[in-house]
């Protein structure tokens, strides 16, 4: 419930970002993880054929196939790796009952590992080679992580992702935006800390297992500390992080309701986490729907704004009015090839180039352009063509505020159309609407 309420995660899961599936193979991993390890322990009640050291194997291959699509979703994989490691050290170290279970069950444990890094390891193949058909990939999924390295450092174009180290505390436990609204998870966070004070006591008003309270703790807080650690930083790293924090709330909100006396008390404990499950599920639907594209929405980082989809519909009824519809010719030019994601709102077009200059050559009769690129634009128009060869050009977002689309916040882009282009949507459009409309865009 609290991860599903959760305005980070659910915002981002609309996102069709490689880190939300990172997130779902890393709770498949434990998940699975954690069923083997219950399962290599001594019950009662387990089946008598399921013993030695294939205990549990159907649930260690489905973890050793979720960290192996970890490692094809994501390089930052590794991080959550690190965490999980030194996570459930830190929970057999916590526990003498497991450590002595550890070495009673070293050749089992062993053989485990084994299987578990085997199956990751073909997984990951697979993926990076596309099924083998591409064999060179698996060597470029060791080879991307200099590239990460560069990035994380915040060299080249990564300087715009800088933030301070506690730029994820602050998104995530009070944010004001540019609009004055307020933002917080708080929620989630106070409940997490009780689980993982919860996790600390044995057995006994906590029903979750401590050792599996521990290790989450520990995963927790390190991959808090090695992400606000690192420069680069965009709101989407911590999904992972976060979603532990959403699984130690939850132990966290049964630890309350079952300590507290029956009765009033009881009631109220129960009140007050509906009202925080109530504020986060609001802030989520905020965040999702009526708010995803406002700046002051501290997850609408880089987003694409209103203004992308308007300036797709106006390209389009441009496009229509010559025949076969999408025959008209558009050139976008973005420095750096930063034009995403126009390429899936202009998909319909059939001939549109993509440029990170001002292509020699002629012109087609619709531009998309960086509004950095307008003055550059204007000298090879007027400075560059001889009179008599020149192609006027007719602004498409006089009625867009500023004159400008914008791409994403600070990304402004300018449109223009080839007079006589414009001259047929024009008199398209009064036909039309009518001879009294203003055939303006």
């Amino acid at each position: 419930m609290l991860a599903a309420t959760s305005p980070m995660l659910a915002f981002y899961s609309r996102y069709f970002i490689a880190e939300t599936l990172l997130v779902a193979f890393t709770f498949g991993a434990f998940a699975c993880g954690w069923r083997w390890v219950r399962a290599r322990s001594p019950d009662p009640a387990a089946e008598p054929e399921r013993s030695g050291r294939l205990r549990g194997a159907g649930w260690l291959v489905l973890a050793g196939a979720f960290i192996g699509l970890m490692h094809a979703a994501k390089e930052t994989c590794v991080i959550a790796f690190a965490a999980m490691l030194v996570g459930a050290g830190a929970a057999l170290a916590l526990s003498a009952d497991a450590r002595q279970r550890a070495r009673a069950d070293l050749p089992g444990l062993t053989l485990g590992a084994a299987v578990l890094l085997g199956v990751a390891a073909v997984v990951s193949a697979l993926f990076f080679s596309s099924f083998l058909a591409h064999p060179r990939g698996i060597l470029d999924s060791v080879a991307a992580y200099a590239g990460y390295a560069g990035r994380a450092s915040g060299r080249g174009d990564a300087s715009w992702h800088l933030h301070s180290w506690h730029y994820y505390l602050r998104l995530l436990l009070w944010w004001r935006g540019p609009g004055g609204g307020a933002w917080s998870e708080g929620a989630i966070a106070l409940l997490a800390v009780v689980g993982v004070a919860a996790g600390a006591r044995r057995r006994g008003a906590s029903r979750a297992d401590p050792q599996l309270v521990r290790f989450l703790g520990v995963y927790l807080l390190l991959m808090f500390a090695i992400y606000s650690a690192i420069p680069y930083k965009t709101p989407w790293c911590i999904l992972g992080a976060w979603h532990a924090a959403a699984l130690l709330a939850g132990v966290g909100a049964a630890f309350l309701v079952r300590v507290a006396p029956r009765g009033a008390a009881r009631t109220l404990v129960a009140l007050v986490l509906v009202a925080g499950v109530a504020h986060l599920a609001w802030q989520a639907y905020r965040a999702s729907f009526t708010a995803c594209a406002d700046p002051g929405n501290p997850y609408a980082y880089a987003q694409t704004t209103d203004d992308v989809p308007a300036l797709a519909r106006r390209i389009e009824q441009l496009a229509a009015v010559r025949p076969g519809e999408r025959a008209v010719e558009v050139q976008v030019i973005c420095p750096n090839n930063d034009y995403w994601p126009l390429p899936w709102y202009l998909r319909r077009l059939a001939r549109v180039g993509w440029h990170d200059a001002v292509p020699d050559g002629t012109l087609a009769p619709v531009l998309i352009m960086s509004a950095e690129l307008e003055p550059g634009f204007a000298r090879r128009l007027f400075v560059g063509t001889p009179p008599g060869r020149r192609t006027l050009y007719v602004d498409l977002l006089q009625d867009f505020p500023g004159g400008t689309a914008e791409l994403r916040p600070n990304s402004h882009l300018r449109a223009f159309a080839a007079a006589p282009l414009w001259e047929q949507y024009a008199v398209r459009r009064a036909q039309d609407t009518g001879p009294t409309k203003d055939a303006t865009p």
